[in-house]
């Protein structure tokens, strides 16, 4: 009879902790039934996830808003000023040329179309390989 209640009070216990971790109910009642409870309830805290589902959505939660704060700040400094290396005007980082001297500040793609910098030798977008164009002309 002792026996019987001790089985029954870790099946239920197991019943109700599977369920918060996600664990397979079925499986682990039945194994506690047929393994007469207490070594079932071992291998169950050997093997069971120490996190619970609410700990597990919590962290994913966690996870999201840090990735959208990092992407927040990276707008930002993405939109901050700069200057243009040829006049010193202020420009931002998204202009392709400076509305003061009329320089370059970044070239197109020309795989992609995505906006690179003038000096880069390879799309970070899609990998392409850009050609520099040579600087002609006559040395006197």
């Amino acid at each position: 009879m002792g026996t019987a209640v001790l089985v029954a009070v870790i099946l239920i216990w197991i019943i109700k902790d599977t369920s918060r971790r996600g664990a397979n109910t079925l499986v682990w009642s039945v194994f506690t039934v047929v393994g007469l409870g207490l070594l079932p309830l071992i291998v169950y805290f050997l093997v069971r996830d120490p996190l619970t589902l609410d700990d597990h959505m919590a962290d994913k939660l966690n996870n999201d808003v840090l990735k959208l704060e990092r992407s927040y700040y990276a707008f930002l400094m993405d939109e901050q000023d700069r200057k243009c290396p040829v006049c010193g005007h202020e420009v931002k980082s998204r202009y392709r040329f400076c509305p003061a001297c009329g320089n370059e500040l970044h070239t197109v793609c020309p795989a992609c179309g995505e906006l690179m910098e003038t000096n880069w030798k390879s799309c970070p977008h899609c990998g392409h390989k850009v050609e520099q164009p040579e600087v002609k002309g006559e040395l006197v």
